[in-house]
């Protein structure tokens, strides 16, 4: 990376903050070059520079880029100021990255395939009539694993809230021989169950 590129890249902002050094509302701050008690450096955060105006001041009469304040901060070389500024860099880009978003299941859709698979199985249609739970008004599916990665081999009863939205999903295992591993929520379980179509 170019001398020209960090100075563009790298604010004399994100530089003080990384020093803990914060301007005041006149965007003034005590030297931190000198023993400063009233604020005689004045930041440019236009230009990405600062300048102190003090006469007690070894910086004084010059302006400061991003790279000599870090040189003259850290007392290092020029070369090690460059990379520092490149790692400063970098941790702001790496803070700005936008995280990625997840996207929510939309429970409508799986329910829809879910309901599918209900009707297209022999099995789950047998054990819905033995358990007198096949009939048209009853909102049922039936997971065998293709659409849906929790509740597999369970019929799937939709769970929604107040305006009728699916909100989640209850399960009942038709594969199961014990009765503590029959009953699934999905996480979070939210949402009733209604009986009405």
């Amino acid at each position: 990376m170019e001398i020209a590129e960090i100075k563009q890249q790298l604010s004399i902002l994100t530089v003080l903050e990384h020093y803990g050094i914060r301007p005041n509302k006149n965007k003034m701050l005590c030297c931190p070059f000198h023993d400063d008690k009233n604020p005689s450096m004045q930041v440019y955060a236009e230009t990405n520079t600062v300048f102190c105006f003090s006469g007690n001041c070894s910086k004084n009469g010059k302006a400061m880029d991003t790279i000599q304040f870090i040189q003259d901060k850290e007392s290092c070389t020029k070369h090690e100021a460059i990379k520092k500024a490149q790692s400063l860099i970098g941790a702001v880009t790496q803070q700005a990255a936008p995280k990625p978003t997840i996207q929510p299941e939309n429970l409508t859709e799986i329910f829809a395939k879910l309901k599918q698979s209900f009707y297209s199985s022999s099995k789950s249609r047998a054990y819905a009539e033995s358990r007198n739970i096949y009939t048209a008004k009853l909102e049922a599916g039936y997971n065998n694993g293709t659409h849906y990665s929790r509740l597999k081999n369970c019929i799937v009863f939709p769970l929604k809230d107040r305006e009728n939205n699916i909100v989640s999903f209850y399960g009942r295992n038709i594969e199961s021989k014990g009765k503590d591993d029959r009953h699934f929520y999905t996480a979070n379980r939210k949402g009733l169950y209604s009986r009405s179509a």
